[in-house]
């Protein structure tokens, strides 16, 4: 059995990859996207590294590292708070409080470089048919945030629209970020 693993940081050449086990080494023309990292190389070994081994080397299992925040639905605290229940509308304002500072926080944590992505799928009339919101650090102008949308229909993907923004106000100001939803976050 041979285990893969992925170069981030540079072409492999003498000294950059662990040798102990080493089967093979495809270096890549250019630095490419391999699933979830970008690699210059995929190497092979005859036995799995150690956690070590990947982080001297800076080297990826191509796996995605995620965590996740669940956003609970706060449809019946508002209606609720709309009809004048004080107590739910310090429940509503304390729930919306929270929802709004876990984007916030995700965003600067994106802008800071703590994680690398993080998402959300909103679904539409059954499980297969959501749209996805993806935010990652912009790979076109330096500083901003890119937010993705993919239209996930009868099992297509359309890609529906891509927008760049530098602060959270900007963003916070033009969408309205969703309660009911599981937020997953982290690097990849």
């Amino acid at each position: 059995m041979l285990y893969t693993y992925y170069a981030t940081a540079r072409p492999v050449a003498p000294g950059t990859v662990p040798m102990n086990g080493l089967e093979q080494i495809d270096n890549f023309d250019s630095r490419r996207n391999v699933g979830y990292c970008m690699a210059w190389a995929r190497v092979y070994y005859s036995r799995p590294l150690i956690e070590q081994e990947k982080t001297n080397y800076e080297l990826s299992e191509n796996k995605p590292v995620y965590k996740s925040i669940i956003i609970p639905d706060l449809h019946d605290l508002c209606i609720a708070s709309f009809r004048g229940n004080t107590i739910a509308e310090e429940k509503y304002k304390d729930a919306n409080d929270l929802r709004k500072k876990t984007y916030k926080r995700l965003f600067e944590m994106l802008i800071d470089g703590e994680i690398d992505i993080f998402y959300y799928d909103q679904f539409k009339k059954t499980d297969t048919d959501f749209t996805r919101y993806i935010f990652t650090r912009s790979t076109k102008i330096s500083g901003m945030v890119q937010k993705s949308c993919l239209q996930y229909i009868d099992e297509k993907i359309i890609p529906t629209s891509d927008s760049n923004r530098e602060s959270w106000r900007d963003f916070e100001r033009e969408n309205a970020f969703p309660d009911n939803v599981t937020i997953y976050y982290g690097s990849v």
